[in-house]
């Protein structure tokens, strides 16, 4: 939606933790041990915090970008490693409407 603000989170549950973010909060970021104990790690802004604000994927696309233009290989998240991703994504996806 034009306008709208970039916006990300998600809950991780572990064996012994919790992990959850949420852009819009304050703090972001929070983990919830097993004992009910809250931890808040600190989270330092990068240099180009205000640019990340706006693009959500700021960070993936400069790699991106820059690897290009260096002419290197792209070594992290390869397109193998996406697939990989989708694949399992979809599997757990079909389990779940079949359960």
């Amino acid at each position: 939606m034009h306008g709208f603000p970039f916006t990300a989170s998600f809950r991780a549950g572990f064996e012994k933790a919790t992990v959850s973010f949420d852009s819009t909060q304050n703090p972001k970021l929070r983990v919830f041990s097993g004992h009910g104990k809250l931890t808040i790690p600190e989270l330092h802004e990068h240099e180009d915090e205000g640019i990340r604000k706006l693009v959500g994927y700021y960070d993936e696309l400069r790699y991106f970008v820059e690897q290009c233009l260096s002419k290197k290989p792209i070594e992290q998240c390869a397109l193998e490693e996406g697939v990989k991703t989708t694949k399992l994504v979809l599997a757990e996806f079909d389990q779940s409407q079949s359960a």
